[in-house]
């Protein structure tokens, strides 16, 4: 049993070793740190937890059963937010040259998989501009019938 993101309704960006990541259903958004930015990047490339523990002890300063044990943790709290869902299975992928690199360097610094949550913008993530666009009436147009 792994877990995917739960697309459509979880997009997200990694820019500068941060994700950020929106729930389009709740109008929230998230940000991850370094570590788990990585860890996110391996659930939208589909891993498992064991596959992305070694990876995250390649690249920082942490032992594989510590990460492993917070990444488990980290996958409660976005399967809570439901930005992850579970499926049937993971698989495993090549590391990316970026992860290869880091390897033969030295280790950067660990630090817990945090999910930081802001609800700052949720009625305007929640009028969506593409889709709630009503013929006569233009946008803003939400879907109980009030601009």
């Amino acid at each position: 049993m792994g877990i995917k993101v739960n697309a459509p309704h979880a997009v997200s960006e990694i820019i500068e070793g941060e994700a950020i990541v929106v729930n389009l259903k709740t109008g929230c958004y998230f940000s991850i740190g370094k570590v788990g930015a990585l860890v996110w990047d391996c659930i939208m490339k589909n891993l498992d937890s064991a596959d992305t523990a070694k990876r995250i002890a390649k690249v920082f300063d942490v032992d594989v059963k510590i990460a492993r044990r917070e990444i488990d943790v980290f996958t409660q709290e976005l399967l809570k937010e439901s930005l992850v869902i579970m499926e049937d299975s993971a698989s495993s992928s090549p590391m990316s040259s970026v992860e290869e690199q880091s390897s033969a360097v030295q280790k950067l610094a660990y630090e817990t998989p945090r999910l930081v949550k802001f609800e700052d913008m949720q009625d305007l993530l929640l009028l969506d501009p593409v889709h709630e666009v009503h013929e006569q009436q233009g946008w803003p147009w939400k879907k109980d019938g009030t601009a």
